[in-house]
């Protein structure tokens, strides 16, 4: 039972930092190192979770961008710092969402994105069934 729960735990939270509605993917040739990285979530769990998982819940887009050069113990800081660098170039690159209800949000996502529709030249986003989008 241990292994079943870690398992399901681990991609439950791998998909909530690497899916939502304003995550966009890359077509070959469109993609680089920066722009694929800043395609995440921050997630706040609550329940002291943060702290549990060393703050790489809340602190995930300085893991991507960082994950070699910055330890565990200063990516917090870290976080906090970038945060106006990146706001200078476009508000909407840093996402952190309040995942409270993680359970309900995941099986939520799992239902509404079905599928990446192209938006713009190479740009992909997800749209589906049940996504305000038309779909095409």
């Amino acid at each position: 039972m241990p292994v079943i729960f870690t398992g399901f735990w681990i991609a439950m939270v791998t998909y909530l930092h690497h899916h939502e509605e304003t995550i966009e993917t890359y077509e070959e040739g469109t993609w680089n190192f920066v722009r694929g990285q800043l395609n995440t979530v921050d997630r706040r769990y609550g329940f002291g979770l943060e702290s549990l998982l060393h703050n790489i819940t809340d602190s995930h887009l300085v893991h991507h961008l960082f994950y070699r050069q910055i330890p565990h113990y200063h990516i917090h800081e870290a976080t906090e710092s970038i945060k106006p660098v990146i706001a200078k170039y476009d508000e909407s690159l840093y996402r952190c969402r309040d995942s409270s209800t993680y359970l309900y949000e995941y099986i939520m996502l799992n239902l509404k994105l079905d599928y990446v529709k192209k938006v713009g030249n190479g740009v992909l986003r997800f749209a589906g069934i049940k996504s305000n989008e038309k779909n095409e």
